[in-house]
């Protein structure tokens, strides 16, 4: 059991010297087999490492989503987002056992946290002001700007829709989105689709950087 473990270490780690554009899926495989290894054969991490794995888990999300809103969905790479978020590359493996696994996860945690930020913004407004708490949506979407890293992994997540794995995100969270929106504000189909309209115009002053866009509607800021 040991010397095979010994042997997937080496194979991997060949594999990561080479970084070819064919090898990362194979690479992250042969990890999480190694990984199965050293647990069933009693030589995995101790449970009291776990929230120690659980840092390190947040510290690539948080790598890979400023890799991805500066480089892009094709460009980011897990040799760079290793580097970025300062633990060895098979460590980003063994979280995320491929870069697809792993860029689908950021831009999960983008949706998460928008939406958390227009939860907590319209909380205290409530459904019987429609026009109101459209108004907050928009300032919190607005606030957005301040944290580009969120709308540029979106705007990056829309370029690369054709991937079907990606569209099939978006047009989950979208909806999602959309469904939330209606419920909190009560407002009607024409308040929300400005709303949403207003939002995909602060996208493209995230990637732009034109910050006069968002400034041609007034009626979102404070």
């Amino acid at each position: 059991m040991r010397g095979l473990t010994i042997v997937l270490g080496v194979a991997a780690g060949v594999l990561a010297l080479r970084r070819q554009r064919d090898m990362p899926d194979l690479y992250g495989q042969l990890i999480t087999a190694g990984d199965r290894l050293l647990t069933a054969s009693g030589m995995g991490p101790d449970p009291t490492q776990r929230s120690g794995e659980h840092d390190r888990h947040e510290a690539i999300l948080t790598a890979a989503r400023a890799e991805l809103a500066a480089r892009g969905w094709h460009a980011t790479s897990m040799h760079a987002v290793a580097r970025r978020a300062g633990v060895p590359q098979p460590e980003v493996f063994r979280s995320f056992p491929t870069r697809q696994v792993l860029v689908l996860a950021v831009l999960e945690r983008c949706f998460d946290d928008i939406e958390a930020r227009l939860r907590g913004a319209v909380g205290g407004v409530g459904s019987d002001d429609p026009v109101r708490a459209i108004r907050v949506l928009g300032q919190a979407y607005h606030a957005l700007l301040d944290e580009p890293e969120l709308l540029l992994v979106q705007v990056h997540g829309y370029a690369a829709a054709q991937d079907e794995d990606v569209r099939a995100v978006l047009q989950r969270r979208l909806r999602g989105l959309i469904g939330f929106v209606e419920r909190s504000s009560g407002a009607h189909e024409g308040l929300v689709d400005t709303l949403l309209a207003y939002a995909m115009l602060l996208n493209v002053a995230a990637i732009t950087d034109l910050p006069e866009i968002p400034a041609r509607l007034p009626w979102a800021r404070s």
